[in-house]
């Protein structure tokens, strides 16, 4: 069976792709096989690490960060839905008398 995959210049290693970032990298050599695009706007290019090696560490912080900020999300869900809920029970009670 014949692999029509790309292969490093460098090292002949089946390069992967990149989807945080847009971008073909020979883990082997540990580079990434195209430079950025230069707009400090991109959201694949202005924030794509040196070397891709990096960027699983950077992946997994992004995702506990998100986790994180959720749980506090639902935390706060929580507290205000339990307020309300001894708001609406005390005017029920105070509308009762």
């Amino acid at each position: 069976m014949d692999d029509d995959r790309a292969q490093c210049s460098t090292c002949s290693s089946f390069l992967r792709y990149q989807e945080r970032f847009d971008a073909v990298y020979c883990p082997a050599c540990d580079e990434w096989q195209e430079t950025k695009c230069g707009d400090p706007r991109c959201r694949f290019c202005s924030e794509r690490p040196r070397r891709p090696s990096l960027a699983d560490e950077m992946i997994v912080r992004e995702r506990a960060e998100r986790r994180e900020s959720l749980q506090r999300t639902r935390e706060v869900n929580d507290r205000c839905t339990t307020t309300l809920g001894e708001l609406l029970r005390a005017a029920r009670s105070d509308a009762k008398r």
